[in-house]
């Protein structure tokens, strides 16, 4: 993982409109553009800009990445000033400014990830054990990614030093870290050892324990998930022909991708305040984004114009591609699996259709949120979107969020549309 591209950049108060957006219009693009570049989807903190989801094409060990990770570009999403409702449940007076309301915002999302590793101790199941593990490695590397560095003027070794204060992050983790890598060591749960190699690429210090986690067990456990074997091929060259082909012939296509933020919201109290339960849960979702990247990046690769030229390829792809627009629960898949079939010569319609829906649903989320992102309104409206994702996924979310929205499609299209939209705001 690029540590440059790395979750910290999906802060934005918009990530849903963002991401149904988002997706729908990379999907104008070609993914062999896509499939190169960094591991993880970015979506910028500060829309209007809608960037394009990112995959990885080779997953290397932390041990292998000598470059530290550096805070995203984009700025902060802005947060509204008093008296208009800036974050649910604080109080105004203590968000007079911008400033003011993004400290505010921190501290909300540090008490609610310590409420949430709290309320998965306490489970007893090593699956929650494990989640929360997993949430106390990566408070400690967003603290790690904070810490200013010092002394780094023309001519210092700011490199070395900003190496050094990443490695730290494992060290300031290291049981939480262990015991996570453990567990997914000796459990037969593929989720659990899913959530040690992703603990493993947050970590640039990584513990010696992370060589000896096979990505081969993820498939092992799980041999019927085509998107276990695809996570293989995305991690392992040398087994990304057996694992396209394995993935070819697999019934089930389940990235879990979901399961952290619905084990966190679950395992909530009820009384936690809704704006934490939303940042805990963007938090969660941003994370485990990479396992639904992972492997639908490898299929896209594997899957090339230039690959789908060879009969036999071609052959595995369209079984692949016929699986993932299957069972695909989220819209992103989906479309992956479309670009692959149009590469294999699919007609356009469902696509279009997919994007047309995904664009809509987008632009429906946008309304729903307003102008106070963090305010209880559109925290509201954030938390049911994304319970409708991890129950049903969010293809169907999306299509409860355009029926929620009262406009049809067709009308919601049009707001999405710069030609459409302009003439509309400037005539009087």
């Amino acid at each position: 993982m690029r540590p440059e591209a790395n979750w910290l950049a999906l802060r934005a108060a918009w990530l849903i409109a963002l991401a149904l957006w988002g997706v729908a219009t990379w999907m104008w693009f070609d993914i062999r553009d896509a499939t190169v570049r960094a591991p993880v989807v970015v979506l910028a903190a500060s829309a209007p800009a809608l960037p394009e989801p990112v995959f990885v094409a080779e997953r290397p060990r932390s041990a292998a990445r000598a470059e530290p990770s550096t805070p995203t570009s984009a700025a902060p999403a802005a947060v509204r000033r008093s008296g208009d409702g800036a974050l649910c449940g604080v109080d105004d007076a203590t968000t007079a400014t911008e400033a003011d309301a993004e400290a505010q915002l921190a501290q909300q999302r540090s008490s609610a990830t310590q409420r949430a590793i709290d309320a998965l101790a306490t489970r007893g199941d090593a699956a929650s054990s494990s989640v929360a593990g997993l949430l106390e490695v990566v408070r400690k590397r967003e603290q790690t990614d904070r810490t200013p560095i010092a002394d780094c003027r023309p001519g210092a070794d700011c490199e070395a030093r900003m190496k050094a204060n990443a490695d730290s992050a494992y060290v300031q983790a290291p049981q939480a870290s262990d015991r996570l890598l453990e567990a997914a060591r000796s459990s037969d749960d593929p989720w659990i050892v899913q959530l040690g190699l992703l603990a493993c690429d947050l970590q640039f210090g990584a513990p010696k324990a992370c060589a000896g986690l096979s990505p081969r067990r993820l498939s092992t456990l799980d041999p019927d998930n085509a998107a276990a074997w695809l996570e293989l091929a995305a991690r392992d060259a040398s087994a990304a022909d057996e694992a396209l082909f394995r993935a070819s012939q697999a019934s089930r296509y389940d990235t879990r991708a979901s399961q952290v933020a619905a084990r966190i919201d679950e395992s909530l109290p009820a009384g936690t305040p809704p704006l934490q339960r939303q940042l805990v849960i963007e938090q969660a979702l941003a994370l485990t984004g990479t396992y639904a990247v992972s492997a639908s990046g490898a299929a896209a690769r594997h899957c090339s114009e230039a690959a789908v030229r060879d009969a036999n390829r071609a052959q595995v792809c369209e079984r692949l591609a016929r699986l993932i627009t299957r069972a695909a629960r989220d819209a992103q898949d989906a479309l992956v699996g479309h670009a692959i079939g149009a590469r294999l010569g699919w007609p356009d319609d469902a696509r279009q259709s997919l994007r047309d829906e995904v664009r809509a649903g987008g632009e429906a989320m946008k309304l729903a949120l307003g102008d106070a992102p963090h305010g209880c309104a559109a925290v509201g409206q954030q938390l049911t979107f994304w319970r409708d994702s991890l129950r049903v996924g969010d293809l169907a979310a999306t299509r409860a969020a355009i029926e929620r929205s009262g406009q049809s499609q067709a009308a919601l299209l049009a707001r999405s549309d710069p030609k459409t939209v302009r003439p509309v705001t400037t005539t009087r």
